[in-house]
């Protein structure tokens, strides 16, 4: 603990270290890290003997890459339940999505709608990002199909109207929450003002025969 304090000192990223508090080797992102390598290997050595009597080095370089091991900065990465929201081309994809929602939900047609979606796929295209989703086999593979990233756009602006409704919903239970708890404050507080008035009123009857004798 007080080397990684030391090295934290430094500038080094603790957290990162593949260790624990006790002193255990942290192995999963290393086996993850292995499978994927052997992966890519295997892919490529089928796709080099697959081309190994032709003289096509572009279309063999072309197939290697087609699975990802890292995805790059300006990427946006679906993967099932998991949303990556700290993934830092998730979060550009994110800004366009609220940025263009307004616009798309003034939109009446879908033809319109659908141009919406087609300009946010180009927005993320100009900053040389891809769409990339996840395979079983431990890295990440390019959505080729353009209707399928579409399809894909359209549902995250679907996602966030869904957000900003239940947000609204939250904000108005909220709101009635309070004001049930303001008015039934101020029932008790009269209740107790009127036992206090009724307590005075018994307590000068009882003392005004006192006073007559």
């Amino acid at each position: 603990m007080e080397i990684q304090y030391n090295l934290h000192g430094y500038g080094i990223p603790v957290d990162q270290i593949p260790i624990t508090d006790t002193g255990n080797i942290k192995t999963k992102n290393l086996f993850q890290w292995i499978r994927v390598r052997k992966y890519l290997e295997s892919q490529r050595a089928q796709t080099i003997s697959s081309y190994v009597s032709s003289d096509s080095e572009s279309s063999m370089g072309s197939s290697i890459h087609l699975s990802i091991d890292c995805p790059n900065m300006n990427d946006v990465i679906f993967r099932g339940k998991h949303a990556y929201l700290s993934h830092p081309g998730n979060a550009m994809f994110r800004g366009l999505i609220e940025s263009r929602y307004e616009e798309h939900n003034r939109l009446t047609t879908i033809d319109a709608k659908v141009q919406v979606t087609w300009n946010i796929i180009k927005e993320v295209e100009k900053r040389n990002g891809r769409f990339l989703v996840w395979d079983n086999n431990g890295c990440w593979k390019e959505i080729t199909d353009r209707m399928q990233v579409r399809t894909k756009v359209a549902g995250a602006l679907k996602d966030h109207k869904r957000r900003l409704k239940a947000r609204s919903n939250m904000r108005a239970n909220s709101s009635s929450t309070c004001e049930f708890e303001r008015q039934d404050n101020h029932h008790k507080k009269r209740k107790v003002n009127l036992n206090d008035e009724g307590d005075s009123e018994d307590k000068c009857c009882v003392n005004i025969p006192f006073l007559n004798n």
